[in-house]
């Protein structure tokens, strides 16, 4: 398995893989019901494109058989099986730059293997590189998995977010 970052070839596999968690994230609660056929638009490739090409964001990938010769002459013979989207927050101008991790996501097939945990390293990684010295995440309240991983990785509840349905 290779952890690195995103390339243009990887918008595809990207794309889809956002349609995945947020899919999970949809069955969860109604508030986050999602438009499948958005997830393999021009837009959102678009969307992908400018995150991958953005110099405060960035993107990590998990590959499956990187080694493979045949995975560097044939970009469709490698399989991502999992992304970390992370960047550099702007927020107030009172405030600090901080690190956020927005989106995290492994196949479930591929769960297990400790892949989350080497995406959220580089991640961290690249955040200490540009000398910040917190970092943020989130998660549906409802994702009880993803909850379990974060709080095992050292991050804590610190905000809540409320909603109301009018």
């Amino acid at each position: 398995m290779l952890i690195r970052p995103a390339n243009p070839q990887d918008i595809d596999a990207l794309m889809h893989l956002e349609l995945s968690l947020f899919s999970k994230w949809s069955v969860m609660d109604e508030i986050d019901g999602i438009d499948k056929s958005w997830f393999l638009a021009k837009a959102h490739r678009e969307r992908v494109e400018a995150f991958i090409q953005s110099e405060n964001k960035l993107i990590f990938v998990a590959e499956e058989n990187p080694d493979n010769p045949n995975n560097h002459d044939n970009p469709n013979n490698h399989k991502i099986v999992g992304y970390l989207k992370c960047e550099i927050m702007e927020r107030e101008p009172f405030l600090k730059k901080v690190g956020y991790v927005s989106e995290l996501f492994i196949l479930p097939e591929c769960r297990g293997k400790g892949l989350g945990t080497k995406l959220l390293t580089e991640a961290l990684d690249w955040f200490r590189k540009n000398n910040l010295k917190w970092t943020t995440v989130s998660t549906h309240s409802l994702d009880e998995e993803a909850i379990m991983f974060w709080e095992k990785k050292g991050y804590l509840e610190f905000n809540k977010f409320f909603k109301m349905k009018l």
